[in-house]
């Protein structure tokens, strides 16, 4: 999911919001406690924060809470608006000039979070360590032993780089040079 197109349907999906609120408004279509506070909290909030969150370092954590919200907004919004039966179904009767407006940002808000549900969706799962080849991969490992040092005593390179890392060995020169160095003070 590139972020910009996210941002341009997280925008739109706050749009047809406000507008479904002033249709919801106009019908006096009231709902419950519980779902004023769904609606505020993951349907209006969350969003926008995920929304804010994908032109920030913290971009994935952004398009997980983004999908996860629109997630639960698609389930509630085709639940009450086409399925269950009720004052909020977008599918009953309605005698008002806003009919053809609830209707539409009904389906509109449905179609937006789908959307952007499957881009969120088909954004985890391509950057998915299991599906990401370089997270499988073992890092190259490249050595080398200095035509100038003295040779290794073991099947070891004196300087070992594995991936970004670096090692360099001599302690067994060291071990030669401190057991000379015995040899000569025992005598």
């Amino acid at each position: 999911m590139r972020k910009g197109a996210a941002t341009l349907l997280g925008l739109a999906h706050f749009a047809v919001l406000v507008a479904h609120g002033s249709a919801h408004s106009q019908l006096h279509i009231g709902v419950g406690t519980w779902q004023k506070a769904f609606i505020a909290i993951v349907i209006f909030m969350v969003p926008l924060i995920a929304t804010v969150m994908l032109w920030t370092r913290v971009r994935k954590l952004g398009v997980i809470l983004l999908g996860v919200s629109l997630a639960g907004s698609l389930v509630f919004g085709v639940s009450y608006h086409f399925v269950i039966a009720g004052p909020d179904n977008a599918l009953g009767p309605y005698h008002s000039d806003w009919e053809s407006a609830f209707r539409a940002t009904a389906a509109l808000l449905a179609l937006i979070e789908a959307q952007d549900w499957l881009g969120a969706f088909g954004f985890c799962i391509s950057n998915h360590p299991a599906r990401n080849k370089e997270h499988h991969s073992m890092p190259s490992v490249i050595t080398n032993t200095s035509d100038n040092a003295p040779r290794p005593i073991g099947p070891y390179s004196h300087i070992a780089r594995v991936g970004n890392f670096l090692t360099i060995g001599g302690k067994p020169e060291l071990i030669r040079a401190l057991e000379s160095l015995s040899e000569r003070t025992s005598r």
